[in-house]
């Protein structure tokens, strides 16, 4: 080889060596880069990642990961149209980038383009099976646009994967409770507990599962431990003190009642509900001086104009029982009057009276009150008893 062939031979190496450099040069400047992005991604500081996210792809541009990361800080302050468009690059770099497509799906959800984001989120559950981000998320999704039958079925398949998962054990249990499937709804919110037992939000679901299952007694337990981990509330003490009255357990019942005026006061729309629930359970209880002093009270602090204080009149023996139900005035105060009327001569021993009024309110009463599960309960401790009337001899 002569002199001129190995001057060329050296100034090509040297060329193509100063372009491999160049590019190695780029390469691991866009990955600092990308490093930096995501650290100030993860402080919160999104016009600084922003800016390193930008110039990686300036440097690498086929660099997926900058592309997905710089769309996951588009999505973390609200610009997810932007977001969508780092991910479709970042998809198209790297089709098999799972997180890629779980942030595509967030950002269409974000949008209201919900069958996008189940397509996206169904994606990412085919590219990576076990990723229980992506089943959780697809079964939000279809737990709020349906079918709700294909979101248990992911909750499931993630909880299979994790069983410590606690938010799927929860949005699995509400999604039953959504088809009546109370007895699984139960199930799951227990399991959830087992997890997290310190997360008052699942005490209050197991115990409104068990509510509507007719499980009064699981029911109040689990309000009980919700009153432990929270300051209680309004609707703590009327949920626990009417399942108290439907187990008769008349102190516990006159104890969320007075509990509650006291955190409602007198004016407000529950308070006369609660003055008979108070006045009932004490009356449960055997307790009939502060039965007559909670009536008493209710006549001087009650607002007189409105239902159910015509109830309140009969109790304290100012208007007969067919007077009330005369001042009642559609089918929900008749289910009320009827349910009220009935338990005060339950009490008073008067049972055959008081079926006439449980059965009205079992027949034709509406089935989403208070009045109408106690009623029930009613009915069930008279036959348990051998209260019941039999048959008439003709």
């Amino acid at each position: 080889m002569n002199s001129k062939a190995i001057l060329f031979a050296v100034f090509l190496f040297v060329i193509l060596g100063r372009h491999d450099l160049g590019e190695t040069r780029s390469s691991t400047s866009a990955q600092e880069l990308l490093n930096l992005g995501m650290i100030e991604l993860g402080k919160g500081r999104y016009d600084r990642a922003v800016d390193a996210l930008r110039e990686a792809i300036r440097l690498s541009p086929d660099l997926a990961a900058a592309h997905r990361t710089l769309g996951e800080t588009y999505a973390a302050f609200g610009r997810n149209q932007d977001a969508i468009a780092c991910f479709l690059e970042a998809s198209r770099l790297d089709p098999l980038d799972a997180q890629a497509q779980i942030g595509l799906g967030n950002a269409y959800q974000a949008l209201r383009r919900p069958r996008e984001a189940i397509g996206a989120f169904k994606q990412a559950a085919s590219i990576q099976p076990n990723s229980t981000e992506a089943l959780v998320n697809l079964g939000n999704i279809l737990a709020s646009v349906g079918p709700l039958e294909e979101a248990i079925e992911h909750y499931k398949r993630a909880v299979t994967l994790d069983p410590a998962l606690v938010q799927a054990y929860a949005n699995l249990g509400m999604t039953y409770r959504r088809l009546g499937r109370d007895d699984e709804a139960a199930a799951a919110f227990s399991k959830a507990i087992r997890f997290n037992a310190n997360d008052p939000a699942l005490h209050s679901m197991l115990g409104d599962a068990y509510a509507e299952l007719g499980q009064y007694a699981e029911a109040v337990e689990s309000f009980n431990q919700l009153e432990r981990m929270q300051d209680p509330s309004e609707n703590l003490y009327r949920r626990r003190g009417f399942l108290n009255l439907y187990l008769a357990r008349g102190d516990g019942a006159a104890a969320d009642g007075r509990a509650c005026l006291d955190v409602i006061g007198w004016q407000a729309e529950a308070s006369q509900y609660m003055a008979l629930l108070a006045h009932f359970g004490s009356r449960q209880a055997e307790k009939p001086e502060e039965a007559a002093r909670m009536l008493e009270e209710s006549a001087n602090r009650c607002n007189q104009s409105k239902w159910p204080y015509p109830v309140l009149q009969y109790l304290r023996g100012e208007l007969e029982s067919r007077e009330v139900l005369a001042r009642a005035i559609n089918n929900d105060d008749r289910t009320e009057a009827h349910g009220y009327i009935g338990l005060d001569l339950a009490l008073k021993g008067k049972i055959k009276e008081a079926l006439e009024h449980f059965s009205w309110v079992r027949e034709y009463g509406n089935r989403q009150f208070v009045e109408y599960k106690f009623a029930l309960a009613e009915l069930k401790r008279m036959e348990d008893s051998g209260k019941l009337p039999g048959p008439e001899v003709k």
